[in-house]
């Protein structure tokens, strides 16, 4: 996934479940290993690039320390709900050239959490899909690990994101392993 998006020097990358970080810290291998490497290209890589957000304290302290392990000396991880966060309350320097996401399966959030979202469901992926597709930037790019049967489900809100998803966004590939 990482040498399809293919982050250049200058790309925020984001992570919105990042669990153990390992999006991020590829993100950071990538470019690391085709720049020039001047002082002020290794403070933009390790310390402005790469974002992410977990709700699990111990996901979000491995995170921390994978991406310490991997060379990103400040580590932007937030130890939060990123589900919890309104979508109408993202603005443009909340958003990232690349995003990268696993988001978990089978996770379920409560009614005032849905409230953030336009598309109300209770299953997780739909909702961090929906907040993945507001945090890009203009002509950004965004690879989603989805369970298989988000192509096939016929609630209500799956319909209305695969509608969205193909009306409203640059979709390129969508494939299912």
């Amino acid at each position: 996934m990482i040498e399809v998006m293919a982050p250049k020097m200058g790309d925020t990358t984001y992570d919105a479940p990042c669990g153990s970080a390992g999006f991020l810290c590829e993100t950071y291998n990538y470019p690391f290993k085709r720049m020039e490497r001047t002082t002020a290209n290794l403070k933009t890589l390790q310390e402005g690039t790469h974002y992410g957000k977990e709700k699990k304290n111990l996901a979000n302290i491995t995170g921390v320390m994978n991406m310490i392990l991997h060379g990103i000396k400040a580590p932007n991880i937030i130890n939060t709900n990123t589900q919890a966060e309104n979508l109408r309350d993202i603005r443009e320097n909340d958003r990232h050239h690349i995003i990268l996401a696993n988001p978990p399966f089978g996770g379920k959030e409560r009614k005032e959490v849905q409230q953030n979202f336009d598309i109300k469901t209770s299953e997780t992926p739909p909702l961090f899909l929906q907040h993945i597709i507001k945090s890009l930037k203009a002509c950004g790019c965004a690879a989603v690990v989805i369970k298989n049967t988000f192509l096939s489900n016929t609630d209500n809100a799956f319909i209305a994101l695969r509608c969205h998803l193909l009306e409203s966004c640059n979709s390129h590939t969508m494939r299912c392993i």
